[in-house]
């Protein structure tokens, strides 16, 4: 399990209307922390959350790892991270503003929203004033932290045994092409992230811009 603390309030509706909310949550892993303050409005027409969420960690391995371990990362995940935004949310979708990213030393601002409906249309826009690239990449990868399964496993002296005993393993079976993922029809996205400049081998690109977009199942990169 992973170890978590909450404390959690809900003041008192006004007017039939509004409900103040505010939450804190600590993960163990990663040493993070969410928290929530804002209201709930319209209560009794159609309810929306409007407010402030953010979320802050020592390191970003550590909590991917604290939930999903078994699963190797790349290196520059060891760094501290930070999210905020102001966030309206309803039934409809979500509309985030002031959004701010933060990951190591890279500090990135922007936007984002999601529609809800029969299809979903998500956007995020992020941009950045200086990427160091080159001290990204050079952070070593993280290895892998072992499931509660494999310690179990690793522990018990008759799976010691049997690992010793055990036959060479059986290469995995190739791919073929009916194993293909196919991406849903039914959600657009777009993202665009900028970077006033990048340091990357040594140099400096200047002016840097990516899109990327789903549509109908297909990605568009440029």
């Amino acid at each position: 399990g992973v170890p978590i603390h909450f404390d959690a309030t809900i003041g008192k509706i006004i007017e039939g209307r509004t409900a103040p909310v505010s939450l804190a949550l600590d993960v163990a892993p990663g040493a993070t922390r969410l928290t929530v303050s804002g209201a709930v409005v319209g209560i009794e027409a159609a309810p929306k959350f409007k407010g402030k969420v953010s979320v802050k960690g020592d390191k970003l391995s550590g909590l991917v790892q604290g939930v999903t371990a078994g699963t190797g990362l790349p290196g520059l995940m060891s760094n501290s991270f930070e999210v905020s935004a102001d966030v309206v949310a309803g039934a409809e979708g979500v509309e985030v503003e002031d959004l701010k990213v933060g990951l190591g030393n890279v500090m990135a601002t922007g936007s984002a929203a999601v529609e809800l409906g029969k299809s979903i249309t998500a956007r995020l826009d992020l941009a950045a004033d200086s990427v160091d690239a080159d001290k990204l990449l050079a952070l070593p990868p993280i290895d892998a932290l072992p499931t509660e399964l494999e310690k179990k496993k690793a522990a018990s002296p008759a799976a010691k045994k049997i690992a010793a005993t055990a036959p060479a393993a059986v290469p995995a079976k190739e791919a073929s092409p009916n194993d293909a993922f196919s991406l849903p029809d039914n959600i657009n996205a777009s993202v665009r992230l900028t970077a006033k400049s990048v340091s990357v081998k040594g140099g400096l690109v200047r002016d840097v811009r990516m899109d990327a977009e789903l549509a109908s199942g297909e990605i568009t990169v440029s």
